[in-house]
Parts: C-alpha cells; sequence; structure tokens
C-alpha cells in the first residue's frame, strides 16, 4: 500500500524531491537555534522521535539499557513518516562520559504491542512501540529485537562493529530473549503454537466454524486462537549458531525475586511486597532485610513507589509517586532501614521514567508537560535536572502555551488533577473555546491516550485545552480480591463513570473560573475508557457543544453479541444487562437515550476492527435526528497507528471543532464533500448549529 503510493506520487510530480534515509531521520539536528519560536504543525508532533512504550507511567519498564561499566547507554529510537506513512528505527548509544552520540544500526518495521485479550490470543492493539534491549555481559555488545519482512528477531550490534547482526531465524515472531551469564548464548523465546492453531482454524473452515467462544465478531470472521497457546525458550550458541531443543517457557521472575542487593553485600536487600497478597491491583510496601532481620517501611509513603535503589551509605533511596492526589507529582525520599520516618530529598513535576543509580545520580527518561522525552541526570541531593541526550531539539524552536495544574476531587471525595493549556497568544480577558482530552496527564503532552487530539497544536489554533486525569477507579478501594470483583465493583451503579464525570465537571468549572475559557463553547473527546465518559458526560450534561470519539461506544449490541459468546459471558458476569434486559442502559447508552436527549454534535473516527461497535449508537442517532458523522480507517486497530491515518484525524478533528465552536471553515477545496455533510447536519432539525449561527 505505501509502495503504491509513493509510486503514483511520483508518477505525477515533475520533480521528486531525494529521499531522507532512515539514518538521517532517525539523527537529531544539532545546533537548533531559536531566535524566535514558531507555531507547531501536526507533523511536528506525529514525527518526534520516541523510544519505549508510549505510556506516561514511572513505572514502567525502563525505555533504556545502562551498560554494565555505567559509561553508555542504549536506546531504540523510532520515528513516524506522515508522507512514506512509515516507521524508521535505529539502536542509538550515547555516551555518559560526554554526552555524545552515534547511531549504531538503521532498520527494522513497526513493532505493535499485543495481549491476550479474553482468552483470544496475540490480540494486537496498534500501539506502536520500541524493542527491549540487553547489553552483553562484557559491554561489548547489544541485543534488541528488530522487525523485517513481517517476521521480529533477535539481533545485535557490537560498539565497534559496522553493521548489525541478526542473531535467531526463528520460523515464528521472538517475544523475549536474554543473555547468558557469561555472554556466550542468547535464551530466546517464542510462541510457534499460534502457527498450528492459525492452520488448525482454517483446515476447519473447510466444513464450516462452530461459533463459539473462539469468535470475536466484532473484527474477525473466523475463529481465532486461543490465550491457552504455550510458549517455549530456546538458547542460541553465538559462536556455532547451534539452537537447541525448544522447552517450555519458566515464568517471569515476580514478588521477592524482584528484590535489589545492596552493592558489594549480596545478603542485604530491598524489594517491593504486596500488601494484600490475594488482592487485586493491591499497593506494594517498601521491605529489606539487614543480617537476615526484614524491616517493613511503614511509612505511607513506601507505598506507590516508582523506583528504589541502594545508595552507598546504606540507605534506600525510594521514589515516590503522587500519581493523583499530587498531581502526577514524584518525590525522592531516603529511608535508612530499621527507622520509621523516611527522610525527602526533594519533589518534581517532571515525569521520570525507568531511573537507575549511577554515582550520586539518577538516569531517568524525562518528560515534561511541555517537553517531549529524553535522558536526564537528577541529582540525589537536591533534584536538579541536567539533559543528557535530547531526541528532539527540534523542539526548543517551538511556542507552546501557558499550562496550569488544577486539582479537583470527585463527587465521593476522589483525587484527580487535569492540566489547563491557554493558546501561546493569550491576552488577559480573552476567552478561548474548550477541548477537553483525556483520560491521562502525565508527562508530555502529546494527544490524550490513543494520541488524536493534538493538545498543543489545538492550544496553537486559538482553543484553551483541559487535559484530564481520571480518578482512581472505586475497585480499588478497599483493594478486590479478583479482576472479577473489580469490575463489579467499578460498575454497579455506574460507579466508575460517575466518579470519572463529577471529576471532570470540577475540572471545567476550575478551568472556567480562571475567565479564559468561553463556558459556551466546550468540546469533549475521548478515546476506550475516555470514550466512556464522553457517552455518560453527554447523557448528563448540557453543557458540551460538540464531542469527537476514538471509539464508539458501550453498547447492549457490544456486551451482548458483537463481541462473541465468550465476552458476553464475561460481562454479563461482572453485571452487565443481559439480553433484553434494560439494566443501567437508560442511563448510559447514547443509543438507547438517542430520542429523549440532545447530545452536541459527534464525529466518530474508528478503526475498521471497531467500527461495529458504534452501528447501534449511529443508527439510534440518525433515527432521531442527532447530528453524527463517522469515518473508518482501514488497517487499524484500537489505537491507530498509520502515521498518515493520524494526520488525517488531527486535521479532521481541528475542522469539526472549527465549525460547530466557531463556525469557520477551511478554504481547502478538497474539503467540500466534508462541509456539505456537516452542513446537512447542522440543518437536520435536531436544534443543534454552529455557534456563530447562535442567536
Amino acid at each position: 500500500m505505501v509502495m503504491l503510493g509513493a509510486l503514483l506520487w511520483a508518477t505525477a510530480s515533475q520533480f521528486v524531491p531525494p529521499a531522507i534515509s532512515c539514518r538521517e531521520r532517525l539523527q537529531p539536528r544539532a545546533n537548533v537555534e531559536t531566535p524566535t519560536p514558531r507555531a507547531v504543525t501536526a507533523d511536528d508532533i506525529i514525527e518526534l522521535r520516541d523510544f519505549g512504550d508510549p505510556w506516561q507511567n514511572p513505572s514502567m519498564d525502563s525505555p533504556f539499557a545502562l551498560s554494565p561499566d555505567g559509561r553508555h547507554i542504549a536506546i531504540a529510537l523510532r520515528r513516524a513518516s506522515v508522507a512514506g506513512n512509515d516507521y524508521c528505527y535505529g539502536i542509538m548509544l550515547v555516551s555518559l562520559d560526554d554526552d555524545t552520540w552515534r547511531l549504531l544500526d538503521a532498520g527494522g518495521e513497526p513493532i505493535i504491542m499485543s495481549s491476550d485479550y479474553f482468552g483470544r490470543a496475540d490480540k494486537v492493539n496498534g500501539t506502536v512501540t520500541s524493542p527491549p534491549l540487553a547489553w552483553s555481559p562484557d559491554g561489548k555488545w547489544i541485543a534488541y529485537l528488530r522487525r523485517d519482512h513481517g517476521r521480529t528477531q533477535v539481533w545485535r550490534v557490537g560498539l565497534q562493529e559496522k553493521s548489525a547482526q541478526q542473531v535467531t531465524h526463528a520460523p515464528v515472531d521472538v517475544r523475549r530473549f536474554a543473555w547468558s551469564s557469561d555472554g556466550t548464548a542468547i535464551r530466546f523465546t517464542t510462541r510457534p503454537g499460534i502457527s498450528d492453531a492459525e492452520a488448525a482454524i482454517i483446515a476447519e473452515g473447510r466444513s464450516g466454524y462452530v461459533f463459539d467462544d473462539r469468535f470475536w465478531p466484532l473484527s474477525a470472521e473466523r475463529p481465532l486462537p486461543q490465550g491457552t497457546v504455550p510458549y517455549v525458550e530456546q538458547t542460541i550458541d553465538l559462536a556455532t549458531e547451534v539452537v537447541s531443543k525448544a522447552q517450555p517457557s519458566s515464568p517471569r521472575p515476580s514478588g521477592k525475586d524482584n528484590a535489589i542487593a545492596r552493592p558489594g553485600d549480596p545478603d542485604t536487600l530491598a524489594w517491593l511486597e504486596p500488601e494484600e497478597t490475594t488482592a487485586f491491583l493491591t499497593s506494594k510496601r517498601l521491605h529489606a532485610s539487614l543480617q537476615g532481620r526484614e524491616e517493613v517501611c511503614s511509612a505511607a509513603v513506601c507505598t506507590d513507589v516508582a523506583g528504589f535503589w541502594w545508595d552507598r551509605d546504606g540507605s534506600v533511596l525510594l521514589l515516590h509517586d503522587e500519581s493523583y492526589a499530587g498531581g502526577g507529582r514524584l518525590t525522592l525520599y531516603r529511608w535508612k532501614p530499621g527507622q520509621t520516618v523516611p527522610k525527602r530529598q526533594w519533589q518534581t513535576d517532571a515525569l521520570l521514567i525507568g531511573c537507575t543509580l549511577l554515582q550520586s545520580s539518577l538516569v531517568c527518561a524525562e518528560e515534561a508537560a511541555d517537553q517531549p522525552r529524553r535522558l536526564v541526570r537528577v541529582a540525589v541531593s537536591d533534584g536538579m535536572i541536567t539533559p543528557v541526550f535530547d531526541p528532539n531539539p527540534e523542539w526548543t524552536a517551538i511556542r507552546t502555551g501557558r499550562l496550569e495544574l488544577l486539582k479537583v476531587k470527585s463527587a465521593d471525595g476522589a483525587p484527580s488533577f487535569a492540566r489547563l493549556v491557554l493558546p501561546p497568544g493569550h491576552r488577559a480577558g480573552e476567552r478561548h473555546p474548550l477541548v477537553i482530552v483525556q483520560y491521562t496527564s502525565r508527562g508530555f503532552l502529546r494527544g490524550g491516550t490513543g494520541d488524536e487530539y493534538p493538545i498543543h497544536l489545538l492550544a496553537e489554533r486559538g482553543y484553551a485545552v483541559l487535559s484530564f486525569h481520571k480518578p482512581p477507579q472505586p475497585g480499588t478501594e478497599p483493594p478486590s480480591p479478583d479482576l472479577d470483583s473489580f469490575v463489579r465493583r467499578n460498575l454497579a451503579g455506574l460507579a466508575e463513570r460517575r466518579r470519572d464525570f463529577t471529576a471532570l465537571e470540577a475540572a471545567i468549572d476550575a478551568a472556567i473560573a480562571r475567565g479564559a475559557v468561553d463556558p459556551e463553547r466546550i468540546a469533549i473527546t475521548g478515546l476506550s475508557d475516555g470514550a466512556s465518559t464522553v457517552a455518560y458526560a453527554l447523557l448528563h450534561s448540557q453543557r458540551y457543544a460538540a464531542a469527537i470519539l476514538s471509539t464508539c461506544c458501550d453498547e447492549p449490541s457490544f456486551t451482548q453479541y458483537l463481541s462473541g459468546p465468550a465476552y458476553a459471558a464475561v460481562t454479563e458476569k461482572w453485571g452487565y444487562p443481559g439480553y433484553g434486559e434494560e439494566g443501567f442502559w437508560p442511563d448510559y447508552s447514547l443509543a438507547q437515550d438517542a430520542a429523549k436527549a440532545e447530545p452536541p454534535p459527534i464525529l466518530i473516527q474508528a478503526s475498521d476492527e471497531e467500527y461495529r461497535m458504534a452501528l447501534q449508537t449511529v443508527a439510534a442517532l440518525r433515527a432521531a435526528r442527532r447530528p453524527v458523522d463517522m469515518y473508518v480507517f482501514p488497517d487499524e486497530m484500537h489505537v491507530k497507528w498509520q502515521p498518515e491515518h493520524r494526520a488525517a484525524i488531527y486535521a479532521r478533528g481541528i475542522d469539526w471543532l472549527d465549525y460547530w465552536l466557531r463556525g469557520k471553515m477551511d478554504d481547502d477545496p478538497a474539503k467540500k464533500e466534508q462541509y456539505r455533510r456537516w452542513h446537512a447536519l447542522a440543518a437536520s432539525g435536531s436544534g443543534r448549529s454552529p455557534v456563530s449561527a447562535r442567536p
């Protein structure tokens, strides 16, 4: 598809500029000068150089690998291309001696996250990530996963080598890997049973499939392999390339197996231990052992620990995550085992990820609301941040608006927060239309969960943006014994939806109180859980003038049959109404309330894998003459991964907001049909019209 598009473009053009290689695209521009900051563009955001998983969680796996001698860091860079609708990948080596860098390898294809989803094996969700890296014990090689020609394998590159080498040639994707202790071999994990299961499904199709729990009708017309397919491990000798016989994969370490030893004293340990061993999503508390005696850090700050390290004086440094009440703030404490109260070192509003202690500093990936991810040193003594490697120095040339943290609570007292971003040119007394973006708001403010609502681009276009971070789920207070109980508690009385909605309403009120928001021009957006909050909000408030959904919607059709019999049984166990039952749907379903409710104009930009979820909603809204427009993007998943689609989603979303909140239209002739449809929606008799046309 990408090659055909490039060929057609080249044929139609008289001048074809020279292609920029992936190696060139991955290398940051040196000596970026910023005499006058410029306006941000969609490509600036979509084509940022990224590394690690695209989450903003300080407790997630480290997005970089520190060499055994502590002198180098390796990261797997990736960068999207809108024009090419593809990604560049490369392995970057950063020297901690002088903060210089060099690209060791460039090449490969997008690696998209997958998981076993409600019994189905390897359900991809569309999230593009960077592969994990690991140093050899002698520090001379870096191993990593790389995908080429639709297959993921282990590769390695040496610090002194001129090219990277493919290590494994497994007939299926490699999922995980690890070096042997002596560095002479690599152990790797695969799942060959997936291919066998797919072959069996094809064979079954010759006589017709049994419609059973293997089906996911939402996105597939045939059964899917089940999550019971096992993993296997093998080892490849790097000298002989001999591969061992496959053995069952051993489970990943957990609990005290993840303890860290004090340097030079292997019997002195620190670890995190669940406070309730039988609970689901329970908090973990810091423990330590000294000469066989176990010590428990009993202070409140010794839970929600994002990282912990032994310092040279025998104390434990711990990074406490104040994810809700603290507005995402992180605090470093020093705990001397045997003492009750840890001593606070410093606090930061920056997001620190994957930190490791190196001498007197933490080396971390760091983000701020207006700063994309980079590598930094953070002084243990005072929290001073010193950049080490910035993949996106070009971002310093871009202007951003004023940011303000708003701390709020839901009606039942749960803490939450939001970040209000005003346009860069905001002047006192101006009131801007407000766009709500959900549902996490930590680190760099990109485009919300799913990255479809570009916060800084919206601010540049004159919108105030409220980046909302949802409060903790009711099922965690107190911890639930298992997943089913957790979901049932969230769902009972629509507790989670009510909590999110009232916290959001409080954040909107706080934003309006600042005097820079027009309360008559508010739009709300969301994907996944955020889309559920949108649906609930539209049925319980008249303050919204427009809405955009990336996924839609939690309706009877989805839980009862579009998702298949296995998921229908699970949701009924959670407390969803069974087939034909009314239950809570009148309080939650856009489809069932379409005739009596008056939702604002709704734009849906869905993937081809999930758009069927929206069919009942769209049909009901259209029958009730409510304004709704839907677009379906091909070869997409829950999260849309193709760069050209993200650019189109950004552009249409802004067009939708401009049309309904400002009465503005883009004069691009290619958008004539788009506006013809929207004019028809405005004239549909629903009572909704662009703001500029209102009396």
